[in-house]
């Protein structure tokens, strides 16, 4: 059977609310294996080593985290302007800038007890010196708009990120064709990624997309996690 991955991205306290909507989310459609992307310090407002109660709730969950950057802030390239305004963490940060980011992130993952191998930059956003930081950190997967890759080894998965934009004036655009690009890619994609953005759970009409997608698969794709894939 084909495999699906559910990842909520931008986890942080000052999403807790919609979080726990996610979940619930989650668990209307028995889903059991979800990935968690987080983001130690989003947009420099709330650190998770000020939020214990959250981090005990993650620990609560007991599904995969991913160090999801370190604030989510950072000035894109003109041609990546589509994707991001603002997030893409380390489409200009040089290798200076991106070691002291991912080094910041992972030593408050290890400061609060959170284990992960497995990473995505921001917007999906490399850049030329971010593969091997990573694995300077003992980072063993990173995950791209289009592809994952094993660090380990260099294994690449073609594997698309299925995602509603929450910029306004891509936002309904987005709605539209999303769902049409969705069940293109489930007809020759070995594992499609389901990337749902917490800040979609303020949005009735964004869940409905969602629950659209997710139903239309969910006897038909194995749900798994980042971890799993690779084995």
């Amino acid at each position: 059977m084909d495999k699906a991955i559910l990842e909520f991205h931008d986890v942080s306290p000052l999403f807790e609310t919609e979080l726990r909507k996610a979940l619930s989310f989650a668990k209307k459609f028995t889903i059991e294996r979800l990935s968690l992307l987080v983001v130690p310090d989003f947009w420099g407002l709330c650190k998770l080593t000020d939020c214990p109660e959250f981090v005990n709730l993650l620990s609560e969950i007991r599904q995969e985290i991913v160090l999801h950057g370190y604030n989510h802030l950072g000035r894109a390239k003109l041609w990546q302007f589509l994707f991001t305004d603002g997030e893409g963490e380390f489409a200009m940060s040089d290798r200076d800038d991106t070691i002291k980011r991912v080094k910041k992130g992972k030593e408050m993952f290890d400061l609060l007890g959170i284990s992960s191998k497995y990473f995505v930059p921001p917007s999906w956003i490399k850049n030329s010196y971010l593969e091997d930081i990573l694995r300077l950190f003992d980072f063993r997967i990173v995950s791209y708009r289009w592809t994952i890759k094993d660090l380990s080894n260099g294994k690449v998965i073609f594997s698309p990120s299925v995602t509603l934009s929450n910029r306004e004036y891509v936002s309904y655009w987005s709605a539209v064709f999303v769902p049409y690009f969705f069940a293109v890619f489930c007809r020759f994609a070995e594992c499609v990624r389901l990337a749902i953005h917490l800040s979609d759970f303020r949005d009735e009409k964004k869940i409905g997309i969602w629950e659209l997608m997710v139903g239309k698969i969910k006897n038909k794709r194995r749900f798994i996690t980042y971890g799993e894939l690779f084995g």
